[in-house]
């Protein structure tokens, strides 16, 4: 049984449903553009002079940055994921584009192959139709000799 949020898209890939896919893109997305890159550099400067010459007893990382690094390892696993859903799904939506036109493509030929056999089967009636007329032609000339 089919759920509502699928689309189209989601169907032929076998993907989740819609409503799981879609934000799992947008965050992919967001996490690959220079915005993000920006953003995460101040957050990591930030985090590491905070606990470097912030007040000692308000510091939760000291050097060399454990927390940091086990964060910076979460977040490129989750990245890794998240960019994989999206490639797999631009993968499935360049094949069924292909898939779309090939199909366009095919049904075209179909058209043009049946445009021609008509042309050919109108070229065999109008040779015999030809044929037949001058054979009557022939035997009015003859009866009236």
């Amino acid at each position: 049984m089919k759920h509502q949020d699928f689309n189209e898209f989601d169907q032929l890939a076998g993907m989740k449903p819609a409503w799981l896919v879609t934000p799992l893109v947008s965050i992919a997305n967001s996490m690959a553009g220079p915005l993000f890159i920006v953003e995460f550099v101040i957050f990591l400067i930030a985090w590491m002079v905070w606990n470097t010459v912030g007040p000692a007893h308000f510091q939760f990382d000291r050097w060399p940055f454990m927390g940091l690094n086990l964060f910076m390892s979460a977040l490129a696993g989750i990245q890794a994921a998240v960019i994989g859903v999206k490639q797999t799904l631009s993968d499935y939506k360049r094949d069924y584009e292909t898939a779309q036109h090939n199909h366009r493509y095919q049904e075209l030929l179909k058209r043009i192959v049946s445009f021609e056999e008509s042309r050919a089967a109108d070229a065999v009636r109008r040779e015999e139709l030809q044929s037949h007329i001058l054979t009557e032609l022939k035997k009015l000339e003859e009866s009236l000799a």
